[in-house]
Parts: C-alpha cells; structure tokens; sequence
C-alpha cells in the first residue's frame, strides 16, 4: 500500500495548489520567467516592530534595497484577520500585506512555493487561519510511560530506558518536531515536564539519567524565533507518579497500596498508576510553588498547562475531606502562584465533565466523586482542555467514531477559554494510511467544531492542540514524519479552512 504520505506528496508534484490551501487564490501563469537570484524588497511604514524583525531575518534569496524594489512589504490597506496576510502578483513585481508578525511569515512561506514554479504568475492571495491558537502536545517517558517504575509490573508492561543513555536521546525528537510545526504553521508546542528533566529546587526528583531543565532553553528560543511558543504541562494534583510519589508518598491522599493492581480489580475500576497528592498539606504547596517557579524561569510561555486529569483516585478520598474541595483549592493555588508571575494556567477538563450527561466523554470523570459540580469555582480564565480520548489510533473503520463534540459544545458555555485535543499516537507504520486517516478526521472534526464554536462564543474559543506520543526514540522520523503535524496543513487540519484540499480519498 503506499504511504498516505507518498500519495500526498504525488499530489503537491503534479497540483498548484498551495498548502496550507488559501482562503482566495487567483492566480495565472504569465509568459514570464521566474525571476532568479536574491529578489529585491523594500518595506513602507507602518510596519510593526515585530514585522520588520522578521524581514531583518529573510536569508540570501532576498536583498533589502530603498527603490525600485521586486515585492514591496506593507500594511493592510483593508482590514485583515489576526495572523492573515494578502499578496497582489504583477509582471513588475509583488505586494505583500499583513496584520502582524505571524501573517508576515506565512506570507513568506507562501511566496517561497510559488517562486519554486517556473513561470511568473500574476493575481491575488489572500490567507488567515480560523482558530488562533493551532499546537501539537507531546508526551515523552515518564514514570507511567517507561523509565524508572513506580511499580515492578511496568517493567514487564512498558518499555524501559535500558537503551537510552539519558533525556538527551529525545532532543533530536524535538528538533524534528519543532521543524514540522514551523512548516505546518502551527504557533504552539506543548510539552510534559516529568522525571526526565531536572529541575533546580528539586533535583531529588528525577531519572538519574535526565537532563537539566533549562537544556531545553536553546529549542523555545528557537522555536520563538519561528513564531511558535513551547508550552510547558506539569503534572500536579494528579499523575504524582511523574513527579512526587516515588520519594514523597507521605504527600498523597491515597497511599499507593491501596491501589487495585490491575484495572478494572476490586473494590473499583481505576487508573491504578495515578496517584494523588494532598494540595492541603504546607509541604505540597511549598514543592508546587517551587516547581512552577522553576518551569516559568525557563519557559516564557503566557500560559503553564497544570495537568489534573483523571483525578480517579479522589473516589477513596473520604467524604470528611471534601475531595471536590481538594481539586479546586488544587487549581486555585497553582493558579495564584503563576498569576504572580503575569501568567495564566490551564488544565486538562475530563474531570468537569459528566460523562453520564454529555456523550462522548467515556472518560471523562468516572470517578463517582462530581468534581463537574465545581466548575463554578474555578476562575473565569483557567483554560480548559478538551482531551477526545477516542481511539484515533485504532483500526479504521471503527466503531464509535464520533459526529459530533458535544464536549466542546458545552465547554464553550462555561466561561471559560476552551481548547480542543485529539488523541494521537505514532502508527505502527508510515504507510499505514487508513491508521493515519483516523486520526487526520477526528483531529478535522474538532477544528469544524471550534471554528463553529467561535463564531457563537466570541472571544472563548482559544485554539486546538492535538496530543501526540513520542516515547520511542529509536523512530524519531518515523513518529516525527507521520505526526499530525507533520501534514497538518494539508488536510487543512488546525482551523486553516477554505480552499481545495489535496487529500485523498481512503477506500
């Protein structure tokens, strides 16, 4: 069978569209050669601080020069969208219009495809995504994902890092990651901080073999230059196995051993390698406040994702506790202490949603305990994610695929800014096209859903994420070439709407 991928690229040989496919495009090959060499530019004011850094930064095929320029850089002479630019071709030559930094670049980006044809086109390109938020999460190896265990079973049931030499293995995965978001014209990055990175006030707390936290600084600088911002998760209140369980469990509010040991066990079906911590205890919050001061001094994103989902545990809480209570003075006070620092916090939303009430959330919280009647005490500006659990990764076709999100539906009447996530993991193979299929619809219908979403709850629809895996290293081009965002802009995926799409039918 070939690769969905090869299909794809077969098509961008042979088709004109552009990708990610323009909104308006309306253009003619002319008589006309492509000119060849560095291209002439100038720029008229007007322009933004951020615009011109960005044409400070244009490489050899482009020449600044005062008149008599080739493409002339300006300002939008009729509004345009945040991010959206506008292009005119002409024999004499190219304008460019753009309403900001981000609407510069994928203009370049644009006129960097045409100028690879042989014949100089003359018409009008006009371009802007739907959703302003477009990311990619992912996950690398944490205690529940392979590395030291919590449990002796997951040496048995997860892959171990016997053949890593340590966190730096995974750079390269970044790298690559890094490189298909930029090309994709995704702005966000999210990556989980665990074990395997060493954070200054509690080094006592990683792998032996990890990796100081600010290793990963040179890649969000670079990242930043490109217009994508590296978004740190740290898992707190819940997925303690990634950061305090192993040395503190005096700290959790379930012992460990209380845990069944396989799921679906009595007394109760449970994440079994999901422990959680007690955010009462002075000693929790001391870590929690050091932690985050740690991740906001290297990370300058404007927003730190705390975790606190699938909270199951909070079912063995005893009702004196209050476990609703535990969960909201969770988020409250890791909310307060990045508002300190000028920053926002979001969390992972299955434990606000009722997934007897709201289809589609069959894991949303199953705990028994109603966290989901809480949602009134989190604070306005906590961003909610939407995680779709549902097997993106499974066999096509599949039973239960989803029509609609009715999770995002009512998530977006919260109050709250809202994110959508679709569920992805790495195929066995690259040319497991109906694999990647599965994945490249749900991912299409979630960015249908928000764009729709937005134009009902103005100003709440933040954005669109799709989680990815990334735990084998040993395939890094593999994982990285067949992400979701490696293609994202083909399957007009991430809110990039209108035009022809170029993807093919999967018999």
């Amino acid at each position: 069978m070939w690769s969905l991928l090869a299909v794809v690229g077969l098509a961008l040989a042979t088709d004109p569209a552009l990708s990610p496919p323009p909104r308006t495009m309306q253009l003619t090959p002319t008589a006309q050669a492509m000119p060849e060499g560095p291209w002439s530019w100038t720029a008229l004011p007007g322009l933004s601080a951020a615009e011109r850094t960005v044409l400070d930064g244009l490489d050899t095929t482009w020449t600044a020069t005062q008149q008599h320029a080739f493409v002339q850089f300006q300002p939008p002479v009729d509004p345009l969208p945040p991010q959206g630019y506008r292009m005119q071709w002409k024999p004499t030559g190219i304008t460019i219009e753009s309403s900001d930094d981000a609407g510069l670049r994928y203009a370049l980006d644009t006129v960097s495809q045409v100028r690879k044809r042989s014949q100089l086109p003359t018409g009008r390109i006009e371009d802007a995504p739907a959703l302003q938020e477009r990311w990619i999460h992912v996950q690398l190896p944490g205690r529940s994902t392979g590395g030291d265990p919590v449990f002796p079973r997951q040496q048995e049931r997860l892959a171990t890092v016997a053949a890593l030499s340590g966190t730096a293995d995974y750079l390269p995965l970044l790298r690559e990651l890094g490189e298909d978001a930029i090309q994709s014209r995704l702005n966000g990055v999210v990556i989980d901080l665990n074990a395997m990175w060493r954070f200054p006030s509690h080094p006592e707390l990683a792998f032996s073999w990890a990796a100081p936290l600010d290793t990963l600084t040179p890649w969000i600088d670079e990242l930043r230059e490109h217009g994508v911002i590296v978004y740190p998760t740290l898992p707190l209140f819940s997925h303690q196995e990634n950061l305090l369980a192993p040395l503190y469990p005096k700290l959790l509010m379930v012992p460990i051993q209380t845990f069944p040991k396989k799921r679906g066990q009595p007394p109760e079906p449970i994440f079994w390698w999901n422990p959680i911590y007690d955010p009462r205890s002075p000693v929790v919050r001391e870590l929690v406040r050091d932690l985050l001061t740690d991740v906001m001094n290297v990370f300058d994103a404007p927003m730190i994702h705390i975790g606190h989902d699938e909270a199951g545990a909070l079912r063995f809480v005893p009702a004196a506790q209050d476990p609703v209570g535990a969960f909201v003075e969770s988020i409250r006070y890791a909310r307060e202490c990045v508002l300190e620092r000028g920053r926002q916090v979001g969390i992972w939303a299955d434990m606000l949603l009722d997934h007897r009430r709201i289809p589609g959330t069959a894991h949303g919280n199953e705990s028994g305990v109603q966290t989901w009647r809480a949602i009134d005490q989190i604070p306005d500006d906590v961003v909610l994610f939407d995680w779709q659990y549902h097997g993106s990764a499974a066999p096509w076709p599949e039973s239960g695929i989803l029509q609609d999100v009715p999770s995002l539906r009512y998530l977006a009447t919260t109050g709250h800014p809202v994110m959508g996530a679709a569920l992805g993991k790495p195929v066995a193979h690259p040319d497991d096209a109906r694999r990647y299929g599965r994945q490249v619809e749900q991912s299409a219908l979630i960015a249908r859903t928000l764009t729709e979403l937005a134009t009902a709850h103005p100003g709440r629809i933040a954005g669109q994420v799709t989680n990815q895996f990334g735990w084998t290293p040993g395939r890094n081009r593999a994982w990285a070439a067949t992400s979701v965002a490696g293609v994202a802009h083909i399957a007009g995926l991430h809110g990039w709407t209108g035009g022809e799409t170029i993807w093919p039918p999967i018999d």
